[in-house]
């Protein structure tokens, strides 16, 4: 009569399947329950809120640069004093 055998490999079948399981499990509770969407909604507004301060910020560091460049170029006089005098050139 035949014996059974099992490999010696058979621990790799619960290493895979239980943590596979759980995940699934939860997967379709939070799926079930809809709070899925509701994760994957503030997910995206924060990332989009994220995208947008990072797009705020590279537009005030570029202004803050031009800035810099017109003091520098501008010498003695100051950045306030420059503005007016190029808005009155474009007014005239």
């Amino acid at each position: 009569m035949d014996t059974l055998v099992v490999s010696r490999k058979f621990w790799v079948y619960w290493v895979i399947t239980i943590p596979l399981t759980l995940v699934t499990v939860i997967f379709w509770h939070f799926w079930i329950n809809g709070s899925i969407y509701r994760l994957w909604g503030k997910f995206l507004e924060r990332r989009e809120e994220k995208r947008l301060k990072e797009s705020v910020d590279e537009k005030r560091l570029k202004e803050s640069v031009g800035e810099k460049r017109l003091k520098e170029s501008v010498g003695e006089k100051s950045l306030k004093e420059s503005l007016d005098e190029k808005r009155l050139k474009e007014i005239v």
